[in-house]
């Protein structure tokens, strides 16, 4: 069952809503770091997720730019070293 919590737009957030929202997100990526680096398609899947449901804006734009351009190395490995710091624990 997939649960959204949609968190965009909303200006004043308290870092624990900010918190509880980012472990709802990681919640639902079921890939690796290492998988976004690894695949296309799976760095596509992933960067769709957390553009729609990331509680920070700046991830939000990085997975844009990811799902419209996951071929790029950079911007993959940018993305997966945000899941590792945020979704690993």
């Amino acid at each position: 069952m997939a649960m959204t919590v949609g968190l965009a737009g909303c200006g004043a957030v308290s870092e624990e809503t900010r918190q509880a929202g980012t472990d709802a997100l990681c919640s639902q990526i079921e890939a690796r770091a290492a998988d976004v680096r690894a695949s296309v398609d799976v760095a596509r899947l992933v960067a769709l997720t957390v553009r729609d449901l990331a509680p920070d804006g700046n991830v939000r734009q990085l997975a844009d730019q990811v799902s419209h351009n996951p071929g790029d190395l950079e911007l993959r490995g940018q993305l997966a070293d945000w899941i590792d710091n945020k979704c690993s624990g």
